[in-house]
């Protein structure tokens, strides 16, 4: 795709942005069609649905520190079984890593000399560096 995947930013309609705000597992009703939004014609995307033969959408959104981001399931069976727990997780544990990625380039570029002596500590609540 050429882009780096942390970095892609998505304008999601307003009733995804709040299914994904939960940080649950949630079905989108209007399908691959409320996921476009209005960034495609409904039209050219229900055409692109039934020649992929997609059925069900579901999205899970994760916030950590001044960020947030979110995982789409677009599924080819309609009423597929989800194990929403470990997708649920892996949001979360998504969240931290990115977190954590852009907390090491804030200590790389405020400590050009000593960030590679920086060591980092997860909690569940916040993350921290300890020097």
């Amino acid at each position: 795709m050429g882009s780096r995947t942390i970095d892609l930013v998505s304008a999601y309609p307003p009733a995804v942005r709040e299914a994904m705000s939960t940080g649950r597992v949630t079905r989108v009703a209007g399908g691959v069609v409320e996921l476009v939004g209005v960034a495609l014609p409904a039209d050219i995307v229900r055409q692109g649905v039934a020649w992929l033969q997609l059925e069900d959408v579901y999205v899970v959104g994760f916030a950590k520190g001044s960020f947030a981001g979110g995982i789409c399931i677009i599924c080819r069976e309609p009423a597929m079984v989800l194990r929403c727990s470990t997708i649920e997780a892996l949001a979360r544990l998504t969240a931290t890593a990115i977190d954590r990625k852009r907390a090491r380039q804030r200590c790389a570029r405020a400590r050009p000399n000593t960030a590679r002596s920086c060591t980092w500590q997860v909690t569940a609540s916040s993350l921290s560096r300890t020097a």
